[in-house]
């Protein structure tokens, strides 16, 4: 399993809302933009996609049981 690792911390998220995860096995680096707290209150589709990133693997896996 690939270990990855972020540069999230509170101070970032104030500076310029980009969350940075890289992998040095790969070298890959993925870039996410953290909504503001005003996005997450008014959009209701923002609102339910950050739910469900929230859950976990086992909550996802029973969420997807055929």
């Amino acid at each position: 399993m690939l270990e990855w690792k972020d540069n999230l911390n509170i101070l970032n998220l104030y500076a310029t809302k980009d969350i940075i995860l890289s992998c040095a096995e790969t070298g890959q680096l993925v870039t996410f933009s953290a909504p503001s707290l005003r996005d997450l209150i008014s959009n209701f589709q923002l609102n339910i996609c950050v739910g469900f990133l929230k859950k976990t693997y086992t909550e996802l896996q029973k969420a997807f049981e055929i």
